[in-house]
């Protein structure tokens, strides 16, 4: 019998052998007088599960990371031990102190996210061609958010080249592209 059956085999001894004095204590009648419970047996402590041996993989990544953290050591010196485990590759690497928080960035009034793409910038068009299945977002032209401080802070300049167009433009053109410029919204009198 293997050590798992004998387990088993144990576990279910015990429920029965509890099931069977549970049932003895409903079929007794209530005494007057206060008897004494007798000590409940001791129950056996459980085998602890067998841990699996490390492979041959596991184990070769463990030696180069003790061999990465000494030859770390040997070139920083004392400064190693500034250096904390690395939160973001579950101890493969090591960084500075300080470097594992992320820097509180502010709202602006002037900027909200995206209603429609949800800030993502492109939405689900319904199209089954794998090309077409994401797009821009229109509502903010794949920006990700709105903006209410006007078209100028949405729109990034680009230097135009000694022909008047941007070297991006003419670099499109020259592929084949057909480019068109951009709409750009004037106020109405």
């Amino acid at each position: 019998m293997s050590e798992s059956e004998e387990t088993v085999s144990k576990v279910t001894e015990l429920a029965e052998a509890e099931a069977t004095r549970a049932e003895a204590e409903e079929a007794e009648p209530a005494e007057e007088e206060e008897t004494p419970e007798p000590e409940p047996e001791p129950e056996p402590e459980p085998e602890p599960e067998p841990v699996e041996p490390p492979n041959e993989a596991q184990e070769a990544i463990v030696r180069e990371l003790t061999r990465h953290e000494r030859a770390l050591r040997k070139i920083m010196g004392d400064d190693f031990d500034r250096f904390d485990v690395c939160p973001n590759c579950s101890g493969i690497g090591f960084v500075p102190p300080g470097a594992q928080q992320a820097p509180e960035f502010r709202e602006h009034q002037g900027y909200a996210r995206c209603d429609e793409c949800d800030g993502y910038g492109q939405v689900l068009t319904g199209s089954r061609q794998p090309a077409q299945e994401l797009l821009l977002c229109p509502g903010c032209r794949g920006a990700g958010y709105k903006s209410s401080l006007g078209a100028q802070a949405l729109a990034t300049p680009i230097a135009p080249t000694q022909n008047g167009e941007p070297d991006e433009v003419a670099a499109l053109r020259a592929q084949g592209y057909v480019v068109v410029p951009p709409y750009v919204e004037t106020a109405s009198s």
